[in-house]
């Protein structure tokens, strides 16, 4: 039985830096990086501007 893998932690500095890099969206908790799954840019900028402007989105 081989050793248990070590986890990485990122900062958060680190984090958003490799954040603005990648295609995906991603969840930052207590260090660790978890990946959004069928979150992309554009829909998630979309809904959140709805939310923002209290408007309801259809197909975003």
């Amino acid at each position: 039985m081989g050793l248990p893998q070590t986890v990485e932690t990122l900062s958060r500095e680190e984090f958003i830096a490799w954040e603005d890099a990648q295609p995906d969206k991603h969840e930052f908790v207590a260090g660790k990086v978890f990946a959004m799954l069928g979150a992309r840019r554009v829909p998630v900028m979309v809904v959140g501007n709805c939310a923002a402007l209290d408007v309801e989105c259809e197909d975003a």
